[in-house]
This record gives C-alpha cells, structure tokens and sequence, in this order.
C-alpha cells in the first residue's frame, strides 16, 4: 500500500486475535550514520515537552499498547504492539511524543552510565572477548568494537547531537510493516491523519554486507584471558561465492556434519571422547546471491584440554568420516522440517522481504525439499572435498595461555597474540 511517494505500507492479516504488531522502519543505520548506534537507548528513557518517558508510556499502556526502539545497519526502527481498536490513539500518541523530544543531558549521563556498567559486566565473560577477538580476526578495521562510536566518544556527545541523527533518520524512505485486522484504507487513514510524515524523502540505503578477511594460510589469533578456567576456541575457513541452487547440498553437510546433536562433530568431540562441554560446526551462507560463505566451528572446553579439543576439531574438518548409513535419517530429517517452517505472521513481512532480496519468487522451503530430494550421500561427500577439506583456517583462542601449551598450539599455524587495545576503540 502506498501511503506517499517512498512510504509504503506492508500488511499481514491476524485471523487469531486483535493485537496487532507495527514496525516503522526508517531507511538508514548505524552503519551510514554511527550516531544512531545510541539513539534507541537513549529513546528509550527521553521526555517530551509535556511527558515524561514514565508518563508517555503509562498512557500508551491506556491503550494496551508497547514501544520499543532500535537500529541495525541500514535501519532505525519503531515497533508497537497493542489493541487494534486502539491503534489510531496509539499512532497520535507517539507522534506528538516524538515530534517534541526534549534534550536533556542528565538523561545522557543515565544512558552513559547504564552502558559503562553493561560494558563490565560483559568483560568478565568469555563470550565478550571470543566477540571482539573474531570480530578483529576476520573483519579487521571493519570489527564493529573498531569501527563504531565507542562508550568514551559517546560521552562527549549531546542529547542534541542524538536527536539530530534521529531526525535524519526520519527523512528516510520508510517501511512500515502491520500485521493485524484492520482494513487496508483504514490503516491508510491512520498514517495519513495520525502520524507525521517528512517531505521529499530520501531514498533508503542499500544494504550493508562486510566480506570476511580469513587469511590464506593457517593463523591462530590468541587473547590471553587471564580469568579464564576454559578456553573459547573458534575455526573460519572461506567459503564459495553463493547461489540459491547450493543451499540444499549446504544444509545437507551441516546436518550431517555439526549442526545437532546427532552429528559427527557433536558425538565425536562430546560424546565420545568428552573433550568439550559445548561444539558445533556450519557453514554459513549470505542472503545475497554473490556474496562469499564461510565454514564456522567452535570448541568450547577445560583449558587443559584446548589442545587435545582443537586437535580433534581439525581431524573432523581435515578427514571427514563417511558414514553413508547416517544419510537417510539425515535427508529424511531435513525434508520433514523444510516442509513444517512456516513464518508465524507476525513475521510474514520481512521473512518474505528476505525471500525477495536472496532472489527467491517463491517459498525456498519447497525448492529445497525438490533438493533434498535429488541428493545422494555423494553429493555431500564432493561438497566437502571441494569446499572445506584442507583448505587453510583462521583461529582464534580467547583463553589463559599459562594454562595452554603454546608450543604445541604452534603446531596449528602462525599464532599471532592480540591485546585489547587492538580489538576494541577507545
């Protein structure tokens, strides 16, 4: 439905109840606009000119109505829930609350204050550095924790300086996604009358995809993690440039190979030898045709075992066992959950949205149950010949190195050690 030049309106039907669920998706990001990495949080407790944060969402709550704000890449979003009868009253709402956004910079030392302490509490966990570590590893310059405004820049910064990066935002195309019972004039009515909508929009941004840099021979890129009683060990391996014909064979591998429970990685790491407390392995596809995979494993494990657990990782990936009789348990598996993945319609939208911007005309599902179908246990035998077997792998560790033998870790490949003050902007 088009509401005006560059605002379009995408409807779901509802037929279970009246709640509906709305998304107003400007077309930016923090990735063509950095500043907005902090606008949801700070949207999130700001006041108007006549509500407070706590007033404004009281009287949302009149409405049986939710608000929540966020950002990605190429996106800044609003989402509300609540009853349709209400919707209009909703929309008025939060409009008048937002065209009058009052600056104030005690809110801004609130939201400073609330990502220092989330910051560390995050760098006492292992999963904050194995982020930052193979954020570094793979994109380089490019690792969000380099290339996005940090907690000290964000600190110089005024709440004006937010509110003009959300207000450019608004000058966007916009999206905005609907699902619930209301009739399609209605909704157009709604937006028409009850929301503000700038003029001359721009066009939205194109979407953001970063090309991973794993090197060309075998590298380990290792954090010594002082605390740590466990070591967090992840493999890359590059991947071929994908079209829509590889994800059969590709999900085929997976399941076979490291993607539950039932797969080799899992029973042969954890199961049989016991040598982690968690392991997986996937290779991974873009949403684009043309863009690059990637293969992707991890071992988590005692720190003691680190050499044991990546030496047992590399034989997998190096020597793949072929058990031709797992095959059929496997296609039949796959087949049964292609034919049973439907999007609930709350998320028709945007599933369907990223069915179109991957080149698919219609629901992969069944294009990949036509696969599965003409697939044999060769199939995927050559796919991991072609594509993973010997070829070279980036590492990283993120563990206590006094507790691993890096002599012995050598024997991976060139280890490169890295520091914080690498991985993470001031």
């Amino acid at each position: 439905i088009n509401i005006a030049d560059k605002v379009t309106l995408k409807k779901a039907e509802n037929t279970f109840n009246s709640i509906f669920s709305l998304k107003i998706r400007f077309g930016t990001g923090k990735f063509y606009l950095p500043l907005l990495k902090y606008v949801p949080s700070y949207l999130e407790i700001a006041d108007s000119k006549d509500l407070t944060s706590t007033e404004f969402k009281q009287k949302l709550s009149q409405y049986g109505c939710t608000i929540g704000f966020s950002v990605s890449e190429r996106e800044t979003s609003i989402s509300l829930q609540g009853l349709d009868e209400h919707l209009g009253k909703s929309l008025e709402l939060v409009n008048e609350f937002l065209l009058n956004l009052k600056e104030d910079e005690k809110k801004m030392k609130k939201v400073a204050h609330d990502l220092e302490a989330n910051q560390k509490i995050a760098k006492r966990t292992p999963s904050y550095w194995t982020q930052t570590l193979n954020g570094f590893a793979i994109y380089g310059k490019e690792s969000p924790f380099l290339r996005e405004i940090s907690l000290n820049e964000f600190k110089k910064l005024k709440s004006k300086d937010l509110l003009d990066a959300f207000e450019t935002a608004k000058q966007y195309e916009i999206t905005i996604s609907y699902a619930g019972t209301l009739p399609e004039e209605e909704l157009k009515k709604a937006f028409t009358n009850k929301f503000s909508i700038g003029k001359e929009l721009k066009p939205k941004k194109e979407p953001v995809y970063f090309e991973k840099k794993i090197a060309s021979e075998n590298t380990i890129y290792v954090y010594n993690y002082k605390k740590a009683v466990q070591s967090q060990i992840y493999f890359f391996i590059d991947g071929r440039k994908y079209i829509n014909t590889d994800g059969g064979v590709i999900n085929a591998f997976n399941k076979y190979f490291g993607g539950d429970m039932s797969s080799l990685v899992f029973q042969e790491i954890r199961e049989f030898r016991s040598l982690a407390y968690s392991t997986w392995a996937t290779y991974n596809t873009p949403l684009r045709q043309g863009n690059k995979c990637y293969f992707n494993a991890y071992v988590g494990c005692q720190s003691d075992k680190t050499i044991d657990a990546m030496q047992a990782m590399t034989d997998l990936i190096h020597k793949m066992p072929e058990k031709e009789e797992r095959w059929e348990t496997v296609r039949s598996s796959l087949i049964e959950a292609a034919q049973s993945n439907r999007p609930g319609f709350r998320n028709l939208i945007e599933t369907i949205e990223v069915w179109q911007f991957s080149n698919y005309t219609s629901d992969p599902n069944e294009l990949l149950v036509e696969e599965y179908n003409r697939l044999n246990f060769g199939n995927v035998v050559e796919f991991y010949k072609t594509d993973i077997k010997n070829r070279p792998m980036t590492i990283t560790v993120v563990g206590n190195t006094e507790r691993i033998n890096m002599k012995e870790l050598a024997k991976f490949g060139k280890i490169i050690t890295v520091n914080e003050s690498q991985m993470i902007k001031k």
